[in-house]
């Protein structure tokens, strides 16, 4: 993927209340201009429109801070279909002469969304044509043959959907080794950037449930990493050894003393074995 270069320019923006849920297509409709000239055109002053990406054969310009601020791209549809400048990305495909985006153009504004798909966790039924958005023909040059170049684009970004790394789809995360050939991290512990994670038989990573492994219970966040520590759980309180394990019995955490029941559950709010164990647990001698 080319690098994206952030220009950013001080008009026509709104500052952003939600993050985006919708990636916008366009095409510039300013035959032969490139990313650059696109730029240099809305940082000039108030041009009552912006986008956010401007995307040519060779460039990727950022010219709007999608983090803090919203484009003025899709505005002429007032919100009616669902999609909104406030609630979206706008990307708008550089043109040539002949009116059409180059194959190169195409390629790399795939790559943008899917790398803008990724950073907001967009799916790939919200990558939408400015159409959707307003009803306008837009982007013009994919509209011939019933929108056959948008359907073409679609399939590609679908293919494109691997990266290697972390991935997400409808039924979870899943951590891709080899691109090509779809190699993934499966039935197996592996650690990643110092965190634990479990996959499951289907290469899922695990979350938000107990495992057992080895005679030891671990716990996976939501997040699918290991949990370490003090986690709560149906109302319930367990700790975490620095190996992931499930600690029983008695505990020493930051210089107090604490029982786990034989289930993981810490006691509290109680007396027993000479000592008295308060709401949060730590135990104090009779």
């Amino acid at each position: 993927m080319l690098d994206i270069q952030q220009q950013i320019i001080n008009y026509n923006k709104t500052a952003r209340s939600i993050q985006p849920q919708y990636i916008v297509i366009h095409d510039t409709g300013d035959a032969g201009a490139s990313a650059q000239n696109e730029h240099d055109y809305f940082s000039g002053g108030d041009r009552q429109a912006s986008a956010d990406f401007f995307v040519d054969t060779n460039n990727i310009i950022q010219i709007i801070d999608t983090d803090s601020y919203y484009s003025w791209h899709c505005g002429d549809g007032h919100g009616a279909y669902g999609i909104s400048n406030a609630n979206s990305l706008g990307i708008e495909m550089c043109i040539g002469t002949n009116g059409l985006p180059t194959e190169a153009t195409i390629s790399n504004t795939i790559d943008l969304v899917k790398c803008l798909m990724n950073k907001y966790n967009i799916s790939i039924d919200n990558v939408v044509r400015h159409y959707d958005a307003s009803r306008k023909s837009c982007p013009n040059s994919f509209m011939a043959n019933d929108w056959q170049k948008w359907t073409e684009f679609k399939e590609r970004l679908k293919q494109a959907d691997t990266v290697l790394g972390w991935n997400k789809n409808d039924t979870g995360y899943w951590y891709c080794t080899d691109v090509a050939n779809k190699y993934y991290y499966k039935d197996s512990w592996q650690c990643i950037e110092s965190k634990w994670y479990s996959f499951d038989s289907d290469g899922y990573a695990r979350h938000d449930c107990w495992i057992q492994d080895g005679g030891k219970y671990y716990y996976l966040n939501s997040d699918c990493r290991m949990a370490i520590g003090w986690i709560k759980y149906n109302d319930k309180y367990y700790y975490l050894n620095k190996d992931g394990s499930m600690a029983t019995g008695w505990i020493l955490d930051n210089g107090k003393s604490y029982l786990l029941y034989s289930d993981g559950s810490m006691a509290h709010d109680c007396q027993m074995y000479g000592y008295s164990f308060s709401s949060d647990g730590c135990a104090s001698k009779l």
